[in-house]
């Protein structure tokens, strides 16, 4: 209700859109996201590929189920600005139980999908394509933060090293104008590819239950 009064006129979802990846909490999801009166785009993330419930990999099963596309990315153009929406959750399963921040240790039982983020050649056609010339402006989604990623633990949580060097080639294109990630529930902004500023937004399920409204001119 909140987002239909806003005045936006298109919400892109930075994926987690369950908890733990079942079937009803998509589902859930997907019966919220279709209250809003604006183009809604989501994407996978980390939560969403393995059932805790079924304890297994459901990523590539509920999620076009729910939300019509396969996982890999899609180019959307809204008003001449083009929004690349990637899906840069790994769909795997973690080698490791679950970690507690707390503690700094691993427990016993299924850890869930891999929290280290990558893309798929699909995905970086994707980058290739906005990083074209003469093509205009643009903005880049994904689940998660590029590297260098500043939070712990740095190299199994952000994406992965190549990917992002990646990202960074496309931004030096000139052609993009912001990068915004979820994956850490948090509102920050932790680096920049040259002037263009990579932003995590929170979450609305966690504290500090948070969105972020991006108006764009003519001029970024």
């Amino acid at each position: 209700n909140d987002l239909n009064q806003s005045g936006a006129e298109l919400v892109i979802q930075l994926g987690d859109l369950t908890d733990r990846g079942n079937r009803e909490q998509f589902e859930s999801a997907g019966e919220a996201l279709s209250k809003l009166t604006m183009p809604c785009t989501t994407m996978l993330g980390n939560h969403d590929v393995f059932s805790y419930k079924e304890e297994r990999l459901v990523g590539r099963e509920y999620y076009p189920a729910t939300f019509g596309r396969e996982p890999d990315g899609v180019l959307l153009e809204h008003k001449g600005v083009r929004f690349a929406v990637l899906d840069s959750a790994e769909h795997g399963t973690s080698p490791f139980g679950p970690f507690s921040l707390v503690t700094g240790t691993f427990s016993e039982g299924q850890g869930g999908a891999i929290v280290r983020g990558s893309l798929t050649p699909a995905q970086h056609d994707i980058l290739a394509d906005v990083a074209s010339p003469g093509t205009g402006p643009a903005f880049v989604f994904l689940h998660h933060p590029p590297q260098p990623f500043t939070g712990f633990p740095p190299v199994l949580f952000g994406l992965r090293d190549q990917d992002s060097g990646r990202l960074h080639a496309t931004c030096d294109s000139a052609n993009v104008w912001g990068v915004f990630a979820g994956h850490t529930h948090r509102n920050a902004r932790t680096r920049s590819f040259g002037r263009v500023p990579a932003q995590e937004v929170a979450i609305p399920r966690d504290y500090p239950f948070g969105y972020a409204l991006v108006d764009v001119a003519a001029t970024g």
